[in-house]
């Protein structure tokens, strides 16, 4: 009887096993997803008509105005990272990858590369440059403080 207990587990060697058994699976699983970015030049490019270098051009506007708003976890990932300091579960749920951002950068990059091939197979668009993701933020940055120096110098 003795041998069974010296080589069978306690069930403190369970616990603690399942226990970290399930915090791996949770921390592994929690990282986000791997981004899929889009070439930004596709072999047949030059080949492409005027309407579908359009057609893909809209596709693509479609597709950034889609992802766009879901580029931006910092506000979401501020939220759980400080539910997290109450309650430990809302950490599982924060999203530390860019894929979203990075799949975007990757649109706009394609848009504005067919943009290019269509200007210079003289194609009539009314599309414009998109700018990248840094430069909106970077813009979003100076007018919010061109919007605060303008408020701290108006009267009261």
């Amino acid at each position: 009887m003795n041998f069974f207990r010296e080589k069978l587990p306690t069930s403190a060697h369970i616990l603690v096993a399942a226990f970290l058994f399930t915090s791996t699976i949770l921390i592994t699983s929690c990282a986000g997803r791997d981004p899929r970015p889009v070439d930004t030049s596709q072999a047949g490019d030059n080949e492409k008509s005027c309407a579908s270098l359009e057609s893909e051009m809209s596709n693509i506007e479609k597709d950034i105005l889609e992802r766009f708003p879901k580029s931006d976890k910092s506000g979401s990932n501020a939220g759980l990272g400080v539910a997290g300091v109450f309650l430990i579960v809302p950490w599982f749920f924060m999203d530390f990858s860019k894929a979203d951002e990075i799949e975007v950068s990757a649109l706009i990059q394609r848009h504005n590369h067919l943009l290019i091939v269509a200007k210079d197979k003289e194609c009539e668009t009314n599309r414009e440059r998109i700018p990248t993701l840094e430069e909106m933020k970077r813009k979003a940055k100076e007018e919010k403080a061109k919007d605060a120096s303008e408020q701290s110098n108006t009267p009261k």
